[in-house]
């Protein structure tokens, strides 16, 4: 109801994979998890302020800190 007047609340947060080896869906998915449950316990660092300290290259072609991004949903029913 308050979008309209604060803004969209999202909470982006960055994850780094390494796929040099070629890991199996079952590995990458394992890796997914682990580094999302890291990331969680560190949300409190705003995305904006991630760019700022990482200063990453910037290019028109793509995002400065991620080419894939996807939207989690807890539909968990208490």
């Amino acid at each position: 109801e308050v979008e309209g007047l604060i803004g969209f609340f999202a909470n982006t947060l960055a994850l780094r994979l390494e796929l040099s080896d070629g890991p199996t869906v079952q590995d990458l998915l394992l890796q997914v998890k682990a580094r999302c449950l890291s990331a969680q316990m560190h949300q409190d660092l705003p995305f904006e302020q991630v760019v700022e300290l990482v200063q990453p290259a910037r290019s028109l072609s793509h995002s400065p800190l991620f080419q894939v991004m996807f939207a989690w949903q807890n539909n968990e029913q208490v």
